[in-house]
C-alpha cells in the first residue's frame, strides 16, 4: 500500500469517530471499499454507534472486509432494535460464510430475540450450507409465520431435498401465515426442482382444500419444471369455479413452454371472463416459441370477431387480444384488417424464425 492510500485508511478510520453521523457512516462504508483489516475493529466498535445509518453502514463495510473475526459481533447485530440493520448483518454474515458462521448462526435459530432468529434464518439462506437444512426445516412449523416464511425462502436457496416433504406440507394448509408461507414454500420447491414434488403437487393441484392452495401448487409445478404437469395445468385452466387458479395454470404453462398448452391458452386468451386470466394466457404464449405463428393466426381471427361486438366486456377482450397479440409479435394494434395486412406480409418469415 502507498502512503497515500495509508494516510487515507487512516483519516477514515479517525472519522468514525466524526461528531457527524453522516460523516461516521460515509467512513465507514469507504473503509469497507478499501477491505483494510486494520479498520476491522473500528467498524465492529461502530456497529453499537447510536445512529442506526452508522450501524447499517458498518455491517455492510464488515461484509466486504470478509473476515471471520467479524461473525460474532455481526450476530449480535442480528437482534438489533432497527430491523433494517438486523438485515444488513445477515447480508454481510452471507457473504463472510464459512463453517463458524454457519455453526454459530444455527444456534442463533434458537435466540429468544425474534429479529435474532429471523435474520439468522435469511442469514443461512445467503450462505447455502446444507447443514442448516434440518434446523430450518424445523422453523416452518414456527408460529411467527414471518421466521417460517423465511425459513421457507432460506430452503429454497440451500436446495436441500430433505426440504421437499416438509415444504409441501406448507404448502398444503390452506391458511397458514396468510398465504405467504405456502407461497414462499411454492417458490422454494421450484429451486429445488426435485421430481419426487411433482406427483404430490398434481394431486394438491386437484384436490386441494381451497383455491390458494391449488394456485401455489400450480406455481410450483411451474417452477419445477417437469411436462407431467401439462395435462394437469390445461384442466385446471379451464375450472370454471376459480380465477385465481386458471390465472396461475396459465402462468405455469407458459413456465413449461409445451406445445400442448398452445391451443387451451389461446382459448383463454379469447374467451376466460377475467382480464387477469387473459393477460397470463397472452404473457404464456408469449414464452412458448414453438406455436406462436398458430397463436397469432388465431388471435387475429379472434380480434376480428370481438370488433363486431359492443359493450364494455367485449371491448376489454378486445383489448386484451390486441395485449396478446404486442407480447408475442411486439407489434399493438386494435385493428384487425392492419393486423391480417401485416401477417400476410411477415407469415413465412415469421414461422421460419419463431417456429410454428
Amino acid at each position: 500500500m502507498g502512503f497515500f492510500e495509508n494516510l487515507k485508511v487512516k483519516r477514515l478510520i479517525a472519522s468514525l469517530k466524526n461528531k457527524n453521523p453522516r460523516v461516521r457512516s460515509r467512513a465507514a462504508i469507504a473503509l469497507g471499499g478499501t477491505g483494510d483489516l486494520r479498520a476491522l475493529e473500528p467498524l465492529i466498535a461502530s456497529l453499537k454507534d447510536k445512529d442506526l445509518d452508522v450501524r447499517g453502514s458498518a455491517a455492510t463495510a464488515l461484509g466486504e472486509i470478509g473476515d471471520a473475526r467479524a461473525i460474532e459481533p455481526l450476530i449480535t447485530t442480528l437482534k438489533d432494535e432497527d430491523r433494517w440493520v438486523g438485515e444488513l448483518a445477515a447480508i454481510a454474515l452471507g457473504e463472510i460464510g464459512g463453517s463458524g458462521a454457519v455453526q454459530l448462526l444455527i444456534g442463533a435459530l434458537e435466540a429468544k430475540n425474534r429479529n435474532e432468529r429471523f435474520y439468522a434464518g435469511m442469514a443461512l439462506g445467503e450462505i447455502g450450507d446444507t447443514r442448516a437444512a434440518e434446523p430450518l426445516i424445523a422453523e416452518l412449523e414456527d408460529q411467527d409465520y414471518d421466521i417460517a416464511t423465511r425459513a421457507a425462502e432460506a430452503l429454497g436457496k440451500i436446495g436441500d431435498a430433505r426440504a421437499v416433504k416438509p415444504l409441501i406440507a406448507q404448502l398444503a394448509h390452506p391458511h397458514r401465515g396468510g398465504m405467504w408461507v405456502g407461497d414462499k414454500a411454492a417458490e422454494a420447491l421450484g429451486k429445488i426442482r426435485d421430481e419426487r414434488a411433482v406427483d404430490p403437487l398434481i394431486g394438491l393441484l386437484k384436490y386441494g382444500a381451497d383455491q390458494y392452495v391449488r394456485e401455489r401448487a400450480a406455481k410450483a409445478l411451474g417452477l419445477v419444471g417437469d411436462s407431467r404437469a401439462i395435462e394437469p395445468l390445461i384442466r385446471a385452466l379451464k375450472n370454471r369455479k376459480y380465477e385465481l387458479l386458471r390465472e396461475q395454470a396459465a402462468r405455469a404453462l407458459g413456465m413449461l413452454a409445451d406445445t400442448r398448452a398452445v391451443e387451451p391458452l389461446i382459448v383463454a386468451l379469447r374467451d376466460d371472463s377475467n382480464s387477469g386470466v387473459r393477460e397470463a394466457a397472452a404473457s404464456a404464449l408469449a414464452r412458448i416459441r414453438r406455436g406462436r405463428a398458430r397463436a397469432v393466426e388465431t388471435l387475429i381471427k379472434s380480434l376480428k370477431e370481438a370488433c363486431k361486438d359492443r359493450g364494455p366486456v367485449a371491448y376489454n377482450r378486445k383489448l386484451d387480444i390486441a395485449k396478446g397479440l404486442q407480447e408475442i409479435t411486439g407489434r399493438y394494434s386494435e385493428n384487425p384488417l392492419g393486423w391480417e395486412k401485416w401477417w400476410e406480409q411477415n407469415k413465412d418469415k415469421y414461422e421460419t424464425h419463431m417456429g410454428s
